[in-house]
């Protein structure tokens, strides 16, 4: 199981996109920030296989999304040592 923080770069002045990604499930929490990404988007707990497939098939098809920038979690109890 895993969980990510996905960095979106969205369409200039686009506004629908928070409101299509929070219709999305697999989606814990979303922000908009400021700086070189518009969105961070925190995911669920999930196996690796459903994580790749919410990203390609849910949230990169949401229209103005055009880019993501994957951040994904180490497991509890992992480091990098």
């Amino acid at each position: 199981m895993t969980q990510a923080f996905l960095l979106l770069t969205c369409a200039y002045r686009s506004t629908n996109v928070k409101e299509s990604l929070e219709n999305i499930d697999g989606i814990n929490e979303i922000k908009q920030v400021f700086g070189a990404y518009d969105y961070v988007v925190k995911t669920a707990d999930m196996p690796r296989k459903e994580l790749r497939k919410l990203i390609s098939e849910k949230i990169r098809p949401v229209e103005n999304v055009l880019s993501t920038l994957t951040l994904d979690t180490l497991p509890e109890g992992r480091s990098f040592d």
